[in-house]
């Protein structure tokens, strides 16, 4: 049994190369697997702020005896797939080319706090020797965290937000506080009040990428609006959007046609442009 103390947020799989050829018989090489083991960051360095974050039990990365391991030939048959603590020493296979893959958790549909950690690399084997590959595990998932203030809370005070991605749909109350996480995609952000639905705004998640979203109203003078924060291993953005009084109203800060194709399903929005035709 291998064991590890401590949490992880990348990994290092490491097959040593030799030329012990009297250790392998009929030809065979080998893989021999190990994790190097580093620390996970805190969630202030990870870009979740404010309310949102991950439970200590649902958001952070497992042990490494707990990681998902695959390893297939170029044929796509399975060599070994299981946790990693259960996997062999070495494993012996023909020479070929082998893909080696390794993540945290499965993650097919939107879930709360089940961000994922993972890589995948092709290792090619030689005839009585054990090759070598590096796996950089990241964040393959994306996360969302929406947080309603007060001034949303009494303009839909029986309201609901639901997040909708390729992969299905989460409801997001307004007290809610997990992050939830999507494959990266288009993702749409819906406000569900008096028995109608209507999309308030559009993005597209990237893989690594931790929105933190306020979602305000306009109230005369108020400026409230939506701010977005970026995991630190991705580029961080921001932006302001407010229910009602979104930029995009403002004739003088028209979105350019880029710019508004991140708006979509927005109401009331200027863009500028150039039109071409007859």
């Amino acid at each position: 049994m291998k064991t590890f103390s401590g949490l992880i947020l990348g990994f290092t799989i490491s097959l040593l190369a030799s030329s012990c050829q009297d250790l392998y018989s009929g030809g065979e090489g080998a893989i021999f697997i190990s994790f190097q083991q580093r620390s996970l960051p805190s969630s202030k360095s990870g870009g979740v702020t404010g309310s949102c974050g991950f439970t200590k039990s649902g958001g952070g990365v497992p042990e490494t005896e707990n990681f998902l391991l695959t390893v297939t030939d170029s044929g796509g048959s399975v060599i070994y797939d299981g946790p990693y603590g259960s996997s062999p020493e070495k494993i012996i296979v023909t020479p070929g080319s082998y893909t080696v893959s390794a993540v945290s958790r499965k993650f097919a549909e939107p879930s709360f706090d089940a961000v994922q950690y993972g890589d995948t690399q092709v290792v090619m084997v030689s005839s009585g020797s054990t090759a070598s590959v590096t796996l950089n595990c990241r964040q393959l998932n994306s996360g969302i965290c929406l947080q309603a203030d007060e001034k949303f809370k009494s303009l839909f005070p029986k309201g609901m937000l639901y997040i909708k991605g390729a992969d299905g749909e989460l409801e997001y109350s307004f007290n809610e506080t997990r992050t939830a996480f999507f494959n990266p995609g288009s993702i749409s952000v819906i406000l569900g009040s008096g028995g109608m639905e209507q999309t308030l705004f559009t993005r597209t998640l990237q893989a690594q990428q931790i929105l933190n979203i306020k979602v305000s109203a306009s109230v005369k003078t108020a400026s409230g609006g939506i701010s977005i924060e970026v995991d630190t291993a991705a580029v961080r953005k921001s932006e302001e959007y407010t229910y009602g009084a979104g930029g995009g109203n403002d004739v003088g800060n028209a979105y350019s046609v880029s710019e508004a194709r991140d708006h979509a399903g927005e109401n009331g929005v200027w863009v500028w442009g150039y039109i071409v035709g007859t």
